[in-house]
């Protein structure tokens, strides 16, 4: 009884299919075919287990070896597969962590150039005020202040003496060393 369920359940099924990844499914439903037979039979027996852990191609020619080879190609290209899969979700994440900095970044910067913008306004609406007191004043105090910045770093001459021109001479590539740099000089006439 058992063997003729197992006839009638293979002659239906795909059999690659039971060799490969089915041979689960098939050992269910065949326990559940020969429990059915048994039970229409009144037999009183209870099928508990059904394997199929010996069953392949014929051995005694290439089938079975060419079988392997299929086999083992379709477990392949799952691996690949799956190797795939893994890869693209580690490079969405990488793409996404990298988006994701990149915004804030910008938004940062975004912050800072307006939060600066808005620094310039309120420094030109409180210069109006020293500007519109004396305009001569701010305008020399302003030019002599972005002097100063514009040459921090520069030496500069200031020759003062008697009965002359005043020269004033600027050299802006030397840099004057650090011990000399409050050395008091005084000119005699």
């Amino acid at each position: 009884m058992a063997t003729q369920e197992v006839i009638k359940y293979l002659a239906g099924i795909d059999l690659n299919d039971v060799l490969s990844q089915g041979r689960l499914q098939a050992a269910e439903m065949l326990r559940d075919r020969i429990q059915n037979s048994a039970n229409a039979r009144s037999l009183g027996a209870k099928i508990i287990f059904v394997g199929l852990q010996d069953i392949h191609p014929p051995t005694a020619s290439d089938v079975a070896a060419t079988y392997e080879k299929v086999v083992g190609a379709q477990q392949e290209r799952i691996a690949t597969n799956n190797f795939a899969q893994a890869e693209a979700i580690r490079l969405n994440a990488v793409s996404g962590a990298q988006a994701f900095t990149i915004t804030n970044v910008a938004d940062a910067k975004r912050v800072q150039l307006v939060s600066s913008k808005f620094a310039e306004a309120a420094l030109f609406t409180n210069q109006i005020p020293a500007f519109e007191a004396a305009p001569d004043v701010y305008r020399q105090r302003l030019y002599l202040q972005s002097f100063a910045d514009a040459t921090a770093g520069a030496r500069k001459y200031v020759l003062l003496v008697t009965n002359t021109q005043d020269v004033v001479i600027f050299d802006l590539e030397d840099k004057i060393r650090a011990d000399l740099e409050y050395l008091n000089v005084t000119n005699s006439p």
